[in-house]
């Protein structure tokens, strides 16, 4: 393996361990905001996300999910619109 990729791969390692370091000692007592969360490729859910720390957070209610989902429909329909992108069927 080339050494510069070997030294971005142990960049990440080092920055992954912090996050989490800082993320187990958050007390996600800020609040949170909904959007996207991708915990694998293909997979992306409306989700809980602290306003500290950045990390998804448990219980997203149904009624948060639908209006995070209808505000979301509406962004993309309004940069469609103004994109001259038609409508998908």
């Amino acid at each position: 393996m080339n050494n510069r990729i070997a030294e971005l791969y142990k960049q990440i390692h080092d920055a992954e361990i912090e996050l989490n370091a800082i993320r187990s000692t958050c007390p996600h007592s800020n609040g949170h905001h909904i959007m996207y969360y991708s915990w694998r490729v293909g997979a992306m859910y409306p989700s809980r996300i602290c306003n500290t720390c950045d990390a998804p957070l448990n219980g997203i209610t149904d009624e948060e999910r639908d209006k995070f989902l209808k505000e979301e429909a509406e962004k993309n329909k309004k940069y469609r619109l103004e994109h001259g992108i038609p409508e998908i069927e």
